[in-house]
């Protein structure tokens, strides 16, 4: 605040020995200098921004639509996650266990829609590609393209849905994956 003060002291200082002393341009410095005050006091109010969590792990289930090569087709029980990179580029990685299993990251690109009043974040809808890992007998990787959205529920919940399609040999597997994670 001091600081402040100074500086206005200053700037007035200036104002009058460089022969422009107007009571008005005197008068404009020190309310720049009361309004900087003021925004130095906001931010002294020890109430930091929230932080946005970019990042989950969690919990769902896994829907196979069609194919059967790999466990994206079959379904069952998943681990889903993101690591937010930036705020348009995550790294969305999926595990589904079933009888046989599918590892899936992805390096994805979204654009979070944001509350127009307060900014929050209220849908991360995004596109992506990367790779099925099948790690059934026949040990595979094949080309993957996902598509999804994460809704944030709460500060800490995120909620999340993808269609994930996979490029095997022979079949095109599809699968949709649902799920709930913890934020950090």
């Amino acid at each position: 605040m001091k600081l402040v003060q100074c500086a206005s002291t200053i700037i007035a200082m200036i104002a009058i020995t460089s022969g422009n002393s107007s009571a008005q341009n005197v008068k404009l410095q020190n309310q720049s200098a009361s309004e900087a005050m003021k925004l130095s006091q906001a931010s002294e109010t020890g109430q930091p921004a929230p932080k946005e969590r970019r990042s989950y792990i969690g919990l769902g289930g896994g829907l196979g639509i069609r194919g059967g090569e790999t466990g994206l087709a079959d379904g069952g029980f998943s681990i889903l996650s993101r690591i937010g990179i930036t705020d348009n580029i995550s790294i969305h990685n999926s595990t589904v266990f079933g009888d046989q299993t599918a590892v899936m990251p992805a390096l994805t690109i979204g654009i979070p829609i944001r509350n127009t009043n307060t900014t929050e974040v209220v849908a991360y809808p995004f596109i992506g590609g990367g790779i099925n890992i099948n790690t059934s007998q026949d040990f595979e990787v094949d080309p993957l393209l996902v598509a999804g959205v994460d809704v944030p529920l709460a500060d800490r919940i995120m909620a999340t849905t993808r269609l994930n399609v996979g490029f095997g040999e022979s079949k095109t597997d599809v699968g949709v994956l649902l799920g709930i994670g913890y934020r950090f």
